[in-house]
């Protein structure tokens, strides 16, 4: 035993729980059949092992979101959101998109996160970020265009930090035919706009990419509605067209906000309280990685 050279002389033993005579004891679980350990489940999450396993799965979890999402920027999202409304989305008409938040609240999400690219993509800016400080550097953006038209030659790119205008050169510049929120991947030379065409409603209004490959890894079909009408439609339609649904700057915003929140929440608990994240499925299921010694 690792306390093996002390003791504890008790001055006083309290019981706030009696337990039932057992089928079998925790230490002896290993021993025991799989249906027998699946019945009397809260025995066998008791066994030295399993809290073992569970604690070391809890931490390597934890690990991993950390790495995705506090370093790299990506963003945790229930598969439950691809098919159903959420609360959550009640709140899109409101201006942040959540209810009633303090600026102490706020201050849980990580800055860095706004501006931060995800890891392992292949572009050099998001089109949110770049500004007049860019101007004359070729970047490579990735994101999906609002309305196409084909026989224009600006086409506004937008990703989830923002828009940028493209310009396309047709003369010098072979276009693809597309669809609205098609992928595309374009590289080109930001320049600054004519001051006439300046556009003070978006953020990158003094600039534009002039564009000199455009490539399109995913085509999209005609869509029912554009993700920014998308409070404008109905409950089921929404539903039928989760995809489209989740584009929507207001569901970006919420799903970023609750991903971000919550990863504090698990860094609060399990990383700086002892805690351990365990999940429902545990308590009623037997699971592969049970079997490890």
């Amino acid at each position: 035993m690792p306390t093996g050279e002390i003791e504890i002389v008790a001055e006083s033993i309290e019981i706030p729980s009696h337990s039932s005579p057992l089928s079998f004891l925790p230490k002896d679980a290993a021993n025991v059949n799989e249906m027998e350990r699946l019945k009397y489940r809260y025995i066998d999450l008791r066994s030295s092992s399993m809290q073992r396993n569970i604690r070391f799965r809890s931490s390597i979890i934890l690990q991993m979101r950390n790495f995705l999402c506090q370093n790299n920027g990506f963003t945790e999202i229930e598969t439950p959101y691809l098919f159903k409304i959420t609360p959550g989305e009640i709140f899109s008409q409101l201006g942040f998109g959540t209810p009633n938040l303090t600026l102490s609240f706020l201050s849980l999400i990580p800055k860095a996160s706004v501006s931060r690219l995800p890891a392992f993509v292949y572009k050099s800016h998001a089109c949110g970020e770049l500004s007049t400080q860019h101007i004359n550097s070729t970047v490579t953006v990735c994101g999906w265009p609002g309305h196409c038209r084909l026989s224009s030659r600006f086409l506004v790119l937008r990703d989830d930090r923002g828009s940028i205008q493209i310009y396309c050169d047709k003369n010098s510049l072979q276009i693809p035919q597309f669809n609205s929120e098609s992928v595309l991947i374009v590289t080109g030379k930001v320049q600054a706009r004519p001051e006439k065409d300046v556009n003070k409603r978006m953020p990158t209004g003094e600039i534009e990419i002039v564009a000199e490959s455009i490539e399109i890894p995913s085509h999209s079909s005609p869509l029912s509605f554009l993700p920014k009408d998308a409070a404008n439609v109905n409950e089921m339609e929404r539903l039928k067209y989760r995809y489209i649904d989740l584009r929507s700057s207001s569901m970006q915003r919420n799903i970023r906000f609750r991903s971000s929140i919550i990863l504090q929440m698990r860094n609060f608990l399990c990383q700086n309280n002892g805690f351990t994240e365990i999940e429902t499925p545990y308590l009623f299921k037997i699971t592969p990685g049970e079997r490890c010694p």
